[in-house]
Formats: C-alpha cells, sequence, structure tokens
C-alpha cells in the first residue's frame, strides 16, 4: 500500500513562515541550537533549497527543522497527520508556561508578541526554549497573558498538566499552606497549623491562607468561615486588605500605614465595628504578614 503525501516539506514550510511571519534567517536561527545538539551543519543554501522545493531534508535535518519549530516531523514532510509533536517535551519552565497561558487565552503567537512589544521571531524562540526573556520582557509577557511574572517562571508538576483548549480555562492545583483562623473583628490568636492544607487553582499568587472569623469585612465580600489566600510581605499598599500581627493576634483589615506620624490605622468593612489605631511604640508589637489576594467560598455553607 502506498502512504499518499499531498503536501511537500517545501509548502509546509511556507505555511509556516505565513503563518508566523518568519524569515529563513528566523527558522536558522531557531535551529541553531539543535544544529549543536546533533552535530549537524544547516546553512542558508541548505534552507533556501528545502524551501523553493528544490531538495527535501535528510533525516536529522528534517528532526532539527520539526524540533526548532515545534511540529511533527511527519506532518513537515508533507504527510496528513496532526501538526502538534508527539513527544513530551523538557523545556524550561517559562517555555512551557508562555504556550500554556497563550493558548489558553486564544493567542496566537503573533498576538501575543504584539501584545508584548516583540518581535514574533523572539517570542516564538522563547517558547522553544531558544530565548530566554529578560525580567522587563517576562514582565511584559505576563500582563500580556494576565498572570504574575512569577506564574511563568513555575515549574508545572506533571500531575497539573491538562490538555489546553481555547477559550476553556484548565485548572492546576497545589497546595496551600493553612496557618490558622484570622480576626474579622477583634483581633484573635493567631494559630500557625502547619500541617493543614487545602487543594486550589495554581494559577492563586498566594503563599499561604487563613480561616476568616467574623463579619468586620463583609464589605469586602469576606464573611466568617471563608478561606482568604495571603501573599506575604511586609509592607502592603495603602487601601489593601492586610493580615496584621498585634502581638500573637491576626486580623483582617484595610490597612493605612502613616510613617510621618508613626501611625497605623485599621479599617473593617463593616461600620458596625471601629477603626483601630495604633501609634509610637505600639507599633513595636506590630507585624505585617501580607496581602489579601483572593478568597475561596464554600456554597453549601449559606
Amino acid at each position: 500500500m502506498e502512504l499518499k503525501r499531498p503536501h511537500t516539506t517545501a509548502e509546509r514550510l511556507r505555511q509556516i513562515m505565513q503563518e508566523r511571519g518568519l524569515k529563513q534567517a528566523d527558522i536558522l536561527r531557531l535551529c541553531e541550537p539543535y544544529c549543536k545538539q546533533l552535530n549537524v551543519k544547516m546553512g542558508r543554501n541548505d534552507l533556501s533549497q528545502y524551501v523553493a522545493g528544490k531538495i527535501e531534508p535528510g533525516q536529522y535535518k528534517l528532526i532539527i527543522l520539526g524540533r526548532a519549530l515545534d511540529v511533527n516531523e511527519t506532518w513537515l514532510m508533507g504527510f496528513d497527520v496532526p501538526k502538534e509533536r508527539d513527544a513530551k517535551s523538557d523545556l524550561p519552565a517559562y517555555s512551557l508556561n508562555l504556550k500554556h497561558y497563550r493558548i489558553a487565552h486564544g493567542l496566537s503567537t503573533a498576538d501575543a508578541a504584539s501584545r508584548s512589544e516583540v518581535a514574533t521571531r523572539q517570542w516564538i524562540a522563547w517558547e522553544r526554549g531558544n530565548e530566554v526573556p529578560t525580567e522587563e520582557e517576562l514582565i511584559r509577557a505576563a500582563k500580556t497573558l494576565r498572570v504574575t511574572p512569577r506564574k511563568l517562571l513555575e515549574k508545572k508538576e506533571e500531575s497539573e498538566e491538562t490538555e489546553t483548549i481555547p477559550g476553556i480555562y484548565p485548572v492546576r492545583k497545589k497546595s496551600f499552606p493553612v496557618l490558622g483562623k484570622v480576626a474579622c473583628g477583634e483581633p484573635i490568636f493567631a494559630e500557625e497549623d502547619h500541617e493543614t492544607s487545602i487543594m486550589a487553582s495554581a494559577d492563586i499568587d498566594a503563599d499561604f491562607c487563613l480561616i476568616a472569623q467574623g463579619e468586620s469585612m463583609t464589605g469586602a465580600h469576606i464573611e466568617d468561615g471563608d478561606i482568604v489566600f495571603i501573599r506575604q510581605m511586609e509592607v502592603v499598599p495603602n487601601g489593601k486588605i492586610a493580615v496584621v500581627l498585634i502581638e500573637d493576634e491576626a486580623t483582617l483589615k484595610y490597612i493605612d500605614y502613616r510613617p510621618e506620624q508613626a501611625t497605623l490605622v485599621l479599617t473593617p468593612a463593616n461600620p458596625a465595628f471601629r477603626t483601630q489605631i495604633y501609634t509610637g511604640e505600639e507599633l513595636n508589637q506590630i507585624r505585617v504578614l501580607g496581602m489579601a489576594v483572593t478568597l475561596q467560598k464554600d456554597l453549601t455553607r449559606r
């Protein structure tokens, strides 16, 4: 039985170049690390002839092109098979995450690159692991993908990987330690129950969580029994909700620190509760644990 090959490698290469806005020089740059890895040379003349359809790439050069362009080598040969590669990649975390979140948001490489103010070729190189984004570039990419830069650098656990469908946001989970209860009212003793943890979305940029107790923050939609996720930080911007440790007691309030007046104001989100003001030497007994970033509710309790 003859295997039908409806397209040529030249057609596939030209298709990719058109879809991604690549030039032959861009493809050669993407191929460089794989050429070094396999000790194979590929020059401008080689690629030019492949694109023109004058000659077909040999086995090793086909492998290099497939890896560099992140496509199935059999598809690249012109057969009607899935375009995506089957093999699991050992790419760095930022490469995997850039591609993961880009696809989750339904963006093409060209769209993601444009919104992040970089060339399409550069974004593709990041996803292939051929180039490393600078800190500034990583921040712009994270803004485009609506995640934090830290999320782009985190390595996913194998158990967290899920099939990504454009428009459908996969939920990857991780464990957050529960450090006890925090008062939404008068401060309560700060328990540190490090052995308790909960599973929640890995996209939550938090370090630990606390269980809210009381009703002083209901105006901020934080109710008794809610799980509040906290990003650990010693300085929380004024106007944000902070977890504050007062001696051995913890409370959750809007924070307003006025260093020029040596005053800390903790404001509830419920007018039935009083504002707490600490000044002078009282501040020596106070430590900010972090900022509330999100919360989790159990609707079955309502």
